[in-house]
């Protein structure tokens, strides 16, 4: 069972990355592209995993999931970790121990506190 959440404050899903700078055409036919090429995203969605945004502190759905299966990336279905690697962490928002092995890029937050 596989079920979709939305990418992590503290995640850059590598696929959609990794597309993206792939491609070597004008704004118009990359934009034609990546709109063919992901979901469709609501502006809650896009700010988190397009400008690593953050929402709310315990207000996702998944928070408190303990169904068995993969967390997804809503924006290419890219699998980024296991219901297995999820932890409790009383922060608010989901935590895993491990992210499936190429899928997650780990950056440094501006304030050099968070990765």
């Amino acid at each position: 069972m596989k079920f979709t959440t939305l990418l992590l404050f503290l995640a850059i899903c590598f696929s959609c990355k990794q597309e993206t700078q792939a491609e070597t055409t004008t704004p118009k036919q990359r934009e034609n592209k990546v709109s063919q090429s992901y979901n469709k995203l609501t502006k809650e969605e896009a700010y988190v995993i397009e400008q690593k945004g953050t929402e709310r502190a315990g207000i996702g759905e998944y928070t408190s999931n303990k169904s068995e299966g993969s967390y997804i990336c809503r924006k290419c279905n890219a699998e980024l970790y296991k219901s297995t690697d999820k932890f409790e962490s009383n922060c608010g928002w989901p935590s895993f121990d491990d992210e499936i092995q190429g899928a997650v890029r780990r950056e440094m937050d501006a304030d050099g506190r968070r990765t």
